[in-house]
C-alpha cells in the first residue's frame, strides 16, 4: 500500500513538473513572439515615418534660386532706423539686432499687436534685413548649388536644406509685402522704408481703451475672424496650387 502511494506521489510530482515546464516554455515562447512582433512594429513605424518625411520634402529647382534673390549690401537705411541700430554699421551685428527685434514683436499676443501696430510694421522692415542676412550666410551654398545643378555632389542635401529654409522665409516675406501692395521685384531699400515709415506713423497715435463689448458682439467678432482666417487659408492654398501647376507645365515643356 505504501509503495502504491509512493508511486502515485512520484507520478503526480512528475506530471506537475512537466506541466509547469511546458507552461513556462509556452509562456517564454509567447513572450519572445510578442517581443519580436513589437520590434517589427516599431521598425515598420520608424520606417514609415522616415519615408513619409522623405516624401514631404519639397523639391528644389534652379528656378527657386532666382526667386530667392541674391545678397547685396543695403545702400541706404531710414534715418530713424540708423538711430535704432546706433553707430555700429557692421551688417552682421545689424542682422542680429534686427532678428531680436523681429522675434520679440512677432511673438506677442494679438491684443498687444492691436495696441502696438507700429512696432509690428517695423518688425516687417526688420524681417527684410534678417532675410538678407540669411542670404549672405548661405551665399556660398547657393552658388555651389547653382554651379553643380542638376548633378549630384557631396553637399547637395545640405544645400537643398538651406534653400528650403530660405524658401519658407521668402514666402513669409512675399505675404508681408503683398499686404502693402508690394512684390518681390521692389528693391529692398524701398520695402524697408515703406514698412518703417508706416510703422512710425502708426506709433504716433495712442490707442484708446474701448468700452467693454457685449457677449453677442464678441461672438460675432469671433465668427467674422474665423471666416477671414478661412478665406486667407483658402487663398493661400489656391495660390500654392497655381504655382505647382505652373511649375509642372514649365517642366513638361
Amino acid at each position: 500500500m505504501k509503495k502504491l502511494i509512493l508511486s502515485f506521489a512520484v507520478v503526480v510530482i512528475a506530471f506537475t513538473f512537466l506541466s509547469s515546464t511546458e507552461i513556462r516554455s509556452n509562456a517564454e515562447e509567447k513572450d519572445k513572439t510578442e517581443i519580436k512582433k513589437e520590434k517589427e512594429k516599431k521598425k515598420k513605424k520608424k520606417s514609415s515615418k522616415f519615408f513619409k518625411k522623405k516624401e514631404e520634402l519639397e523639391e528644389v529647382s534652379i528656378e527657386d534660386l532666382e526667386e530667392l534673390g541674391v545678397y547685396r549690401p543695403i545702400k541706404e537705411y531710414p534715418e530713424s532706423m540708423n538711430k535704432f541700430f546706433g553707430p555700429n554699421k557692421n551688417f552682421i551685428m545689424r542682422t542680429k539686432k534686427a532678428g531680436a527685434y523681429m522675434s520679440n514683436n512677432f511673438s506677442r499676443t494679438k491684443i498687444w499687436a492691436q495696441r502696438k501696430p507700429g512696432n509690428l510694421m517695423k518688425a516687417m522692415a526688420m524681417y527684410e534685413i534678417f532675410y538678407l542676412g540669411r542670404l549672405r550666410e548661405n551665399k556660398g551654398m547657393l552658388e555651389r548649388y547653382k554651379k553643380n545643378w542638376p548633378n549630384k555632389y557631396f553637399r547637395k542635401k545640405t544645400d537643398e536644406s538651406a534653400i528650403r529654409s530660405l524658401k519658407g522665409m521668402n514666402k513669409g516675406r512675399k505675404k508681408m509685402r503683398a499686404a502693402l501692395g508690394m512684390d518681390l521685384e521692389l528693391p529692398i531699400e524701398d520695402a524697408i522704408k515703406r514698412f518703417w515709415v508706416l510703422g512710425e506713423f502708426l506709433s504716433l497715435g495712442e490707442p484708446k481703451k474701448l468700452a467693454e463689448l457685449s457677449p453677442e458682439i464678441k461672438k460675432r467678432s469671433k465668427i467674422l475672424q474665423d471666416y477671414k482666417n478661412a478665406i486667407a487659408q483658402l487663398k493661400g492654398k489656391l495660390e500654392e496650387d497655381a504655382e505647382k501647376t505652373e511649375k509642372k507645365a514649365t517642366e513638361t515643356k
